[in-house]
């Protein structure tokens, strides 16, 4: 796969806890090449990209931990220092997609169909309903049973048409569009407290 990885370890000689981040264009290349430093690495997140925008992509990245108060890790440009597990997971989950949901734990994401191939459920998880090009959103624990978040809705865009339906309609949505569904429904939803006038 090509796109932008992030994984974690432990520097020996301080006992700190490291995000190591970058980009790839074979995904199984690259963290093969880290594994002559320790056998057991491998990308906990990782985020399908175009190849011509590998690099902005990583740099975005690269500058969102900066801004949120990660610390670069010595001379390094692609390691910082994680000072809390948990809310650096919390974070990423947020920007990529998380392929390692309990820690030291690999998911095999291949899977066989009945004629004998060897698939990969990444390969065939459904696209968004608002933004193009977009996977839905996951909502439970990867793997061959994992569930996608919906929204009902009444439109959905086609290029740079509305489309609407006769009656509201459950719709795959992605992390991006879920994050401005929520602040759209609160404030459609909010109710303005009356004044004294």
């Amino acid at each position: 796969m090509i796109g932008i990885y992030a994984f974690f370890h432990i520097d020996f000689d301080t006992g700190k806890l490291l995000l190591t981040v970058g980009k790839t264009i074979d995904d199984e290349d690259r963290v093969g090449r880290y594994k002559v430093t320790n056998a057991n690495i491998s990308f906990h997140y990782f985020k399908k990209v175009p190849s011509n925008q590998l690099k902005k992509a990583e740099t975005k990245l690269i500058d969102i931990l900066k801004v949120a108060g990660y610390k670069l890790w010595k001379n390094s440009r692609e390691q910082f220092i994680v000072d809390d597990e948990k809310i650096t997971r919390q974070f990423l989950s947020e920007q990529m997609e998380c392929l390692d949901t309990v820690r030291n734990s690999k998911i095999d994401f291949n899977y066989a169909t009945l004629d004998g191939e060897v698939k990969d459920l990444r390969n065939d998880r459904p696209k968004s309903d608002f933004i193009p090009g977009e996977l839905a959103m996951t909502i439970s624990k990867a793997g061959l049973k994992e569930r996608y978040r919906k929204v009902k809705t009444r439109y959905v865009h086609n290029g740079t048409k509305l489309i609407q339906f006769d009656t509201l309609k459950s719709k795959l949505i992605d992390k991006k569009a879920w994050m401005i569904w929520q602040c759209a429904f609160k404030t459609a939803t909010f109710k303005q407290e009356k004044g004294p006038f």
